[in-house]
This record gives structure tokens, C-alpha cells and sequence, in this order.
């Protein structure tokens, strides 16, 4: 059995300002481009590679784009794996978003290696 991927660099639908900011309107405008684009590519996994991006926001403001998500759940029924920059701060905003979306039922994890991120987009599971 084949595993298919899709890689979305962030420059393929994000907009950000020229320090390479993302915030929450950004973040739910990607969403809902993002959607659109699954669509397009139903069942293939998904990666969105972060690593040239800073976040800003809070708590509030990943729950709102979990929310975003869930709200186009039928669009990512395969895996989201999110590549970030290593650091502790995105790690803890990372882990938060992840249990977020795994409260609204998706298959989502993050990581710092991109082929870490291939690795478990490889797995096939049953879900």
C-alpha cells in the first residue's frame, strides 16, 4: 500500500509580513486556503513546513484556527505533520496546537526534522 504526501511550502499559501509573521487572521485565511487545496489532493497527508515563520497569538488564538480546522474536517482526513523551528518556545505552542487538534479528531503532529515528518507521514495506520 502506497502512502501519498503532500508538502506545502508556507510560501505556497500563507501571506506574511516581511519579518515572516503569521498571525491568527493569516493563520485562518491559510486554513481555509489549505482546505481547498486538500480537497484538491483527497487522501494524500499533508506537511506544512514552518520553519522560516514566527508565530504570534496565544492560547486563544490556536484554539480559534483548531477550531478553523475542525470546521473543514472533512477536507484533512489524512495526516497533518507540521515541521517547526527548534525552539522551546514554538515546541510549547506547537504541543498546545497539537492537543487542540487532536481534540477535534485529527491525526496532526509536529516536529523539527522534515524527515522526521516524512518518516510518520510514511506510517500506515488505522485511524
Amino acid at each position: 500500500m502506497s502512502v501519498d504526501i503532500k508538502v506545502y511550502q508556507t510560501q505556497d499559501f500563507i501571506r506574511k509580513t516581511a519579518k515572516g509573521m503569521i498571525d491568527r487572521d493569516r493563520s485562518i485565511a491559510a486554513v481555509q486556503e489549505l482546505a481547498i487545496a486538500a480537497n484538491y489532493f483527497k487522501g494524500h497527508s499533508i506537511l506544512l513546513d514552518l520553519r522560516d515563520t514566527q508565530v504570534e497569538g496565544d492560547h486563544g488564538d490556536a484554539m480559534r484556527v483548531a477550531a478553523e480546522f475542525a470546521h473543514h474536517l472533512k477536507a484533512f482526513r489524512n495526516k497533518i505533520a507540521v515541521v517547526i523551528p527548534d525552539t522551546a518556545e514554538r515546541m510549547a505552542r506547537a504541543e498546545f496546537m497539537r492537543n487542540c487538534m487532536h481534540l477535534e479528531g485529527f491525526q496532526w503532529e509536529f516536529f523539527m526534522a522534515f524527515e522526521d515528518a516524512i518518516d510518520w507521514l510514511s506510517e500506515i495506520t488505522e485511524f
